[in-house]
C-alpha cells in the first residue's frame, strides 16, 4: 500500500481549510485550535514538497497544486462517505437539522411544527434560520416581518405568511393583487445521507402539510 496514505488525517484538515479558505473556520469545524490546523497543513506541505495555500488578505487561497489536490481529495472523501452511508443507516429517532429562511420559519413552519413532534416525538428538530446558500454535502444541515409591523416601510409577502397579521390589523394589504408566479420554496436533502429515514419522515410530513395549507400566495 502506498505510504502516502499516512497523510489521510492531514488531508482532512486540508480539505476543510480549502473549503472555507480559512484556517480559523476550519479549526471550528474540526474542533481544534487554529494553530493545530496551520501546523498540520505546514507539515503536509513539507512532506509533499509543494505549497498548497497562499495568504490573500484574510483568506487562504489555494495554489494551482492545491486546487488539483482538492479536486481529488474531495472526490475521495465523498466516495468514502457514500460507502459508509450505504452500510450505516442511523435509526429513525435522533436529531434533524433543518435550515429555512427566517420569515418562513417564524410565520409558517414553527407554528405547525408541534404536529410533527406529536407524530415523531423521537425526532427533535433544530431549526437554523438563514438566507444564505448552504453546503448540505459537507455542512451540518440535513434539510423579515418585524420591521414592517413596527411601521418601517412595506414588504412583498405571501398570504400564507401574512394572513393572520392582516386579520389582527397589524398589517394592511393595500392592493388585492397576488404575487405572480408566487413565492416558491425548494427542498434540498442529500439522497445518500445516513439520516435519510428521519429526513423522509420530515419531508413526507412537510409535503402533506403544504398540500393542506399551502405556503404561497
Amino acid at each position: 500500500m502506498d505510504k502516502r496514505l499516512r497523510y489521510l488525517a492531514a488531508l482532512r484538515y486540508f480539505e476543510v481549510a480549502a473549503r472555507y479558505q480559512s484556517y480559523s473556520k476550519a479549526a471550528d469545524e474540526l474542533c481544534v485550535s487554529q494553530a493545530a490546523v496551520s501546523q498540520t497543513i505546514r507539515r503536509l506541505e513539507e512532506d509533499l514538497a509543494c505549497k498548497l495555500f497562499v495568504r490573500k488578505g484574510r483568506h487562504m487561497a489555494l495554489t494551482a497544486k492545491g486546487e488539483t489536490l482538492l479536486c481529488h481529495v474531495s472526490k475521495g472523501f465523498e466516495q468514502v462517505l457514500s460507502g459508509l452511508n450505504k452500510i450505516q443507516n442511523e435509526p429513525l429517532e435522533g436529531l434533524l437539522k433543518v435550515s429555512v429562511p427566517p420569515s418562513f420559519a417564524s410565520r409558517w413552519l414553527l407554528p405547525r411544527l408541534w404536529k410533527f413532534s406529536l407524530m415523531y416525538p423521537g425526532i427533535p428538530i433544530r431549526i437554523i434560520t438563514t438566507c444564505e446558500a448552504l453546503d448540505i454535502q459537507h455542512g451540518e444541515v440535513d434539510v423579515a416581518m418585524s420591521a414592517v409591523i413596527a411601521g418601517h416601510g412595506a414588504c412583498l409577502a405571501s398570504d400564507s405568511i401574512t394572513a393572520d397579521f392582516i386579520e389582527r390589523g397589524l398589517l394592511v394589504k393595500p392592493f388585492d393583487l397576488p404575487l405572480s408566479p408566487g413565492i416558491q420554496f425548494h427542498l434540498f436533502t442529500l439522497d445518500e445521507s445516513a439520516r435519510r429515514e428521519r429526513i423522509n419522515a420530515f419531508t413526507t410530513w412537510l409535503k402533506n402539510e403544504i398540500n393542506q395549507h399551502g405556503v404561497m400566495a
